[in-house]
């Protein structure tokens, strides 16, 4: 499954691209907005729109699951050798 980074956060007023941290921020920590580094808009939450905001939800979301999944693969095989080669002990 293909993650898409080209979900992009645009300030209203000047087309300014927002940072990922700021945009986390807004989404994560459920703040209502945020301000444009670039000429200092207040741009809220509704004005990126719904659709928008859950797309990068799902990503975030994909990208820990993948991460996560990634990391329990390594643990198993990691777990496996160990177990294989206790057997081979005895």
């Amino acid at each position: 499954m293909h993650v898409n980074d080209d979900i992009q956060f645009l300030c209203k007023e000047c087309g300014w691209q927002f940072p990922k941290d700021l945009i986390d921020n807004l989404i994560k920590e459920e703040e209502e907005s945020i301000f444009c580094e670039q000429c200092g808009t207040e741009n809220h939450k509704k004005d990126f729109g719904e659709q928008q905001i859950s797309q990068k939800i799902q990503q975030e979301k994909t990208k820990k699951l993948h991460s996560l999944f990634s990391t329990a693969k390594k643990k198993g095989k990691e777990y496996k050798d160990k177990i294989k080669s206790q057997f081979k002990k005895k």
